[in-house]
């Protein structure tokens, strides 16, 4: 579950690292697959009969915050990593018109 939550935004964060960061609500398709695969999993995972054919058992809360504690420092990583290539390395580039 924890590379679920790390490569669903992944999109997002790609697109926004060579460009001028572009809020996530201005590609919708973008947004509605991220949100519809989500929610299939978590349907997976919290609907018993799905968690029984999948043969999978629910998260609890100590293991949502093992998740998110595994996860939050590869997306800050990332930001870092996509605002020192902004400010930083593209910005030395020149721009041709």
């Amino acid at each position: 579950m924890d590379q679920v939550i790390q490569m669903l935004p992944e999109p997002l964060k790609k697109f926004s690292t060579h460009y001028d960061f572009m809020p996530p609500w201005t590609n919708v398709w973008l947004c509605a697959a991220i949100a519809l695969s989500m929610s299939l999993h978590f349907i997976i995972l919290y609907v018993d009969i799905m968690a029984t054919i999948f043969q999978i058992t629910p998260l609890c809360w100590a293991e949502w915050v093992a998740v998110l504690k595994i996860s939050l420092p590869v997306v800050l990583l990332d930001e870092l990593l996509k605002f020192i290539a902004r400010n930083y390395i593209d910005a030395e580039k020149p721009k041709s018109d």
